[in-house]
């Protein structure tokens, strides 16, 4: 029997297999693509808490990976806290600022940023500041969440490898360059101390007044 006299049900059976095999074929290219992409994210962070260690070797200051930051495997669908920073930075034992660190090997600036809107998502619900550090071919950027919110466009789908997700999309214009995360990690630290203290003082000041009032705060 040739191929022309294939009954109807068996060609439809043949084209349902090479669909099959097609979409096979896509969704494995799509898997290898993030498991480069995730090895690629693990070893930028690797060098962004390099950076952090070096810029702030005091002991108060310390570093915590978050899962995706201390992770390249590619495990694409497993969640994690979706949305969670590569690099949580503590003073003490107090989360005070985190930093996520993304971007793309293929893409030379000036160009747009993309920052995927499930990590806008969770920088809004933070109790703490986050920032991006992104990395490109041949260059380092640095991205506040709070520019991303001021200064982003409404989410747009935008599909890579097959996957399509909402995408915040930026002006490379709000960028500035890597190194300034080292003065915006500093001026968390200094404002988390300068809190701190303030209680302090509060605190000094009520036992104060109590003792100026006679009354004992004890």
């Amino acid at each position: 029997m040739t191929d022309e006299q294939l009954p109807h049900d068996v060609e439809n059976e043949l084209y349902d297999f090479n669909s099959d095999m097609e979409r096979r074929r896509t969704r494995q290219e799509g898997i290898d693509f993030y498991a480069g992409t995730m090895a690629k994210a693990a070893m930028d962070c690797k060098h962004t808490l390099r950076d952090l260690k070096e810029w702030f070797p005091n002991k108060k200051t310390t570093f915590k990976l978050g899962y995706y930051g201390s992770s390249d495997k590619p495990e694409v669908f497993k969640e994690h806290d979706k949305g969670e920073p590569d690099i949580f930075v503590f003073w003490g034992d107090t989360v005070i600022c985190a930093v996520e660190v993304t971007g793309s090997d293929r893409v030379i600036m000036p160009a747009s940023v993309w920052i995927a809107k499930h990590k806008m998502d969770y920088a809004k619900q933070a109790t703490f500041p986050i920032a991006f550090a992104l990395y490109y071919l041949g260059s380092r950027w640095f991205l506040p969440a709070a520019k991303v919110r001021q200064w982003a466009q409404k989410p747009q789908t935008i599909t890579i490898a097959g996957y399509s997700e909402f995408y915040h999309v930026i002006d490379p214009a709000h960028l500035s360059k890597y190194e300034a995360l080292q003065e915006w990690v500093r001026h968390q630290i200094l404002g988390h101390i300068l809190l701190k203290a303030e209680g302090v003082i509060s605190q000094v000041d009520g036992l104060t007044n109590a003792f100026a009032g006679n009354s004992s705060p004890f």
